[in-house]
């Protein structure tokens, strides 16, 4: 991936010069919104979506990593908390949906 890649940039402002895997699902999120915002105010996308298409090909080719992580969120969740229980659920759901091809 590129480094001027906005979800690259984004993952490591969040996890420094060497980001870790849900730095990269956030810089998605962040590139998202970034997107839909763009897209409420009927400005053009430019390479935004091929900037986002290379962050999910990023994230898809570490696809072992990945279920690894909501793996380790879903175990978390077992002994979680009530409160933090259904989050964690829910974040491991998340991540585990990233690697559903449509």
């Amino acid at each position: 991936m590129s480094d001027g890649n906005f979800v690259c940039a984004a993952a490591q402002q969040i996890g420094g010069e060497k980001p870790e895997f849900k730095d990269f699902i956030g810089g998605i999120e962040l590139f998202s919104i970034y997107i839909n915002q763009r897209i409420n105010l009927n400005l053009p996308l430019n390479n935004s979506c091929l900037e986002m298409q290379e962050g999910l090909e990023h994230l898809y080719r570490h696809e072992k990593k990945i279920k690894s992580l909501a793996e380790k969120y879903h175990c978390k969740s077992k002994n979680a908390p009530p409160e933090t229980k259904a989050l964690l659920e829910t974040f491991s759901k998340e991540i585990k949906n990233l690697l559903k091809v449509d």
